[in-house]
């Protein structure tokens, strides 16, 4: 008979050859609607329909994505590529990323960062993965014309940069406070109506966070108190 860590192994290995499966038929999809998109200019209806459509791939993209990623970070697998990064600019690029959505949403972002290049040892794909998961949370759970706060800063004497990432939000209630990184683990209904998600982005923040040597921590005062989550990363090489 297979252990309780054998058994959810399995489990994840399963999760992801589903994962990896869905991808095909999403991949047609994609290409699918940009040849529709080409095709059907001055067509009202189709062209109103178009960016739902896109949205809602986009949706199924990310996961599928982050199945993929649960499932390695569960059986142990999470494999970094680290070289010398400037953490600044890659929480740059989150934030153009995630741009798009704030303007939507009618925010105010309010960004503070520290001038000139903040040097460290890791996998720019995987950290600017961790600045979008918890920029996507704040996004998701922030209040629909309220302000989202992103920092980064340094602690010379500790030697390490901080990142913070807070929003005016649903927050976070102390029973689930201590379980906000477990997981398949969700938090309340978004206030923007979004999907909840599969609860799995911030699990996997952790795991990088965690596998680069740094530490990664959410705080809020309570259920519509709003929520901050904290990274810290070692600096130098």
């Amino acid at each position: 008979m297979l252990g309780p860590s054998e058994s959810r192994e399995i489990e994840m290995r399963q999760l992801a050859i589903v994962a990896h499966e869905l991808r095909n038929p999403l991949s047609a999809a994609w290409c699918a609607i940009r040849t529709l998109g080409r095709a059907s200019r001055g067509i009202p209806e189709v062209e109103e329909a178009l960016p739902l459509i896109n949205q809602q791939l986009g949706y199924l993209a990310r996961i599928v994505d982050d199945l993929v990623d649960v499932s390695s970070v569960a059986c142990g697998r999470l494999t970094l590529h680290k070289q010398r990064v400037d953490i600044s600019s890659l929480l740059r690029s989150a934030i153009d990323v995630c741009h798009q959505r704030v303007d939507l949403g009618r925010r105010e972002l309010h960004v503070q960062m520290v001038p000139g290049p903040i040097v460290a040892s890791a996998d720019p794909l995987r950290l600017t993965q961790v600045f979008s998961n918890l920029l996507d949370n704040a996004v998701k759970h922030g209040a629909p014309r309220g302000r989202l706060g992103i920092g980064l800063a340094i602690e010379s004497e500790r030697g390490i940069a901080v990142v913070t990432v807070e929003d005016d939000g649903i927050g976070i209630s102390a029973d689930m406070l201590p379980r906000v990184f477990d997981l398949f683990v969700q938090g309340g209904t978004p206030a923007t109506g979004a999907p909840r998600g599969l609860g799995v982005g911030l699990a996997v923040a952790k795991q990088i966070v965690e596998a680069h040597g740094g530490r990664i921590c959410a705080h809020s005062a309570g259920a519509g108190a709003g929520s901050r989550f904290t990274v810290q990363l070692p600096l130098g090489n």
